[in-house]
Order: structure tokens, then sequence, then C-alpha cells
């Protein structure tokens, strides 16, 4: 057992080692990724004083933790059940949630946050000031407060398929086709009822950081992208795309961080739809996606993939062209683009890579 262990530390050891050597050989005229340092999660030791706020939520394989852009590691623990994680809080639960049982949530140096009686499974948004908690069942969902208590909450007819959530709004996917969009106070201010597919569904669901624009993957049969933006007074009329997919399960769909571009999960190829000019663009991908990581300046934006045990990294920079791609074998994976760099994780290391133009 021994043998096998070292020669598997062995076997990464290699790959994070040509991972390195790829990365840091410039590529195209402009652009490349310059590695920093790398971290083995078995071998890093916590420091809960560092600074909350200059540190970066990651989760690898079965474990998670926070680190900074130094490689100093805030907290790290394993995932126990299953992880509701964000920048500013996270969950950590041993089993699905029954009644009367309690959640607790945590600070990033994983000091006690708060606690409470809840029977539902847990979603941050991505800034981890709101928290939500759909229904076992999927028949319904509430908003907790700070303080722990219900803020809101919703019963539906049909089972909940997709959530996201932005500072101040968010959207509800259901089986039966329907999407719904919230206010802050959990009014329903718009109710989509998509049309032209054989079998109504939503498979998957993004809102924008600002709440203005929100979009669905909707149907089967054909399956069509239904993009939906807010002026000040009203919402304006559906627009609606075909997309060439046959998707029977949650599809990934994602804002860039202005707002500006809607990711959509395709079959090998990321569909980009620029929803201020209509234009659509195309990322070829190998074997299915696995994560989406746009910049907090729009600048570029990541795209991670596996192809059996190979995963693939691409690097794109608007308006959607190609200037790395990297491929290397791996048993679990995990992609950040901070500002200006990129966290990168691989069979139990994490690596830092800064993103410079030469």
């Amino acid at each position: 057992m021994r043998k096998k262990i070292k020669g598997s530390l062995l076997y990464s050891v290699i790959f994070v080692f040509l991972l390195y050597v790829f990365f840091s050989i410039p590529t195209g005229r402009e652009t490349r990724l310059k590695p920093v340092w790398i971290r083995n999660l078995s071998d890093t030791q916590v420091n809960s004083k560092l600074d909350e706020k200059a540190c970066y939520g990651f989760s690898l394989g079965d474990a998670f933790g926070y680190v900074d852009l130094k490689g100093n590691f805030l907290y790290k623990s394993n995932i126990y059940y299953n992880l509701a994680l964000a920048e500013s809080a996270f969950i950590n639960f041993s089993s699905v949630q029954e009644a009367n049982q309690s959640l607790v949530c945590y600070k990033p140096n994983g000091d006690f946050k708060s606690s409470f009686p809840v029977s539902g499974y847990p979603v941050f948004n991505r800034y981890g000031d709101r928290l939500f908690l759909i229904k076992l069942d999927g028949s319904g969902i509430k908003e907790i407060d700070q303080d722990g208590n219900e803020a809101w909450s919703q019963e539906f007819a049909s089972v909940i398929t997709t959530f996201a959530a932005s500072r101040d709004n968010s959207v509800v996917g259901l089986l039966n086709g329907t999407l719904r969009y919230y206010n802050k106070t959990g009014k329903c201010l718009y109710k989509l009822d998509p049309e032209g597919s054989r079998i109504p569904v939503i498979l998957g669901s993004a809102i924008s950081n600002l709440g203005d624009k929100f979009g669905c993957v909707f149907g089967i049969d054909p399956q069509q992208l239904v993009f939906v933006s807010r002026s000040a007074n009203d919402f304006n009329k559906p627009v609606y795309s075909d997309l060439d997919t046959d998707f029977r399960r949650e599809v990934m769909i994602k804002f860039s961080e202005n707002g500006i571009f809607l990711y959509i999960e395709g079959k090998e190829s990321l569909k980009v739809m620029d929803t201020a000019g209509g234009a659509v663009y195309s990322i070829p991908f190998a074997g299915h996606l696995l994560d989406i990581s746009p910049g907090l300046d729009n600048s570029y934006v990541f795209v991670s993939s596996k192809h059996g045990p190979r995963t693939q990294i691409k690097l794109v920079k608007p308006p959607f062209y190609t200037i790395i791609t990297e491929s290397y074998e791996s048993t679990s994976d995990f992609i950040k683009q901070l500002d200006g760099h990129l966290l990168l994780g691989m069979d139990g290391s994490l690596l830092l890579f800064n993103i410079e133009e030469v």
C-alpha cells in the first residue's frame, strides 16, 4: 500500500512539473502564464490570523479551504458529505439535512458564524452574503438572514431544477418549464414561461451581478437559450436562440463579471452571447465542460474540460480567440481566475500563475 501511495505522489509531481514547463513558455505574441508557487495540500500549514479579505476559496477533490496569493492557507479541511462555499463563508455538512438538525455556518478562518435548525440544501450566492435553503424534495426555497432567521420563502407546485442569485435578486427554474425572478424581499417580479420545445423544462439559469440580466437553458427538442434584460421600469421582451444540444441534466450557464457576456455549455464547445451586440461566439473544447472562469476586467476567460483522464485548459481572449491550450492527466481539478492570476488545482496540489503581457 505504501509503495502505491509513493508512486501516486511521484506521478502527480511529474505532471505538476510538466505543467509548470508548459505554462511558463510564452504562447502567442503577447500573453503567458508565469508559475509563482505550488502547494501540496497534504503538507501545508494553516494560519487563521491571515486577512480573510485577501484569501480565496477553493474546492479540490475531497479537500477545501482558503488561500492567499502568497500560498499561505487561512483554512483547510476535508469535505464531510457536501459543501456550500463562498468567499466569505462556508457550510460543510455531513449528511442530507433532516428535520431538527442544525446547519453551522463558518467564517473563512473556521470560526463559528451562525447556526440554525433547518431541513434543506444550503446554497450561497457567490459573495456569501446571501444564504438560501432548497427543500429536500425541491418543492420550495427560503432565504436565511445573517442571524439565522427566515427572511422569505416560496413554495412551488413543481420541482426546482436550477437556481442562481445576485446580491439583490434571484432566479428559480422549475421542472415544469417556468422561470421566476425575485427581488431581495422574495417578491416575484417576473414570470417567464418559454415556448417552442416539445418538453418544457428549465435546465440551467444565470443572473448578472447587477441583476439586470438573466437567462436560462430551456426545453428538450429543441433546446433553447432564453435571455431577458431589465430596464429601469420594465423587463424587455425575451430573446430566444436555438441550441445544438440535447442535454437531459443541469447545464452550466454563467455571466461575465460585468454582465456583457453570457456563457452557455454546449457539446464540445462553449457558446458565448454578447448581450450588448447580440453576436454569438463558439469556443471548442475537448470532452465535457468542467468550469468557466471569467476575469474581473473581462480581459480573459479560462475554460477547463475533461476528455478521458486528461484535463484541458484554455486561455481565451474576447472576442474569443484562443491564446493558450494545454492538457495534462489528473483525477481532481479546480480553476479560478483572480485579478491578474490563475489559481489552478490538480491531484491534491494548488498552483498559482501570473497572467502576464510580454
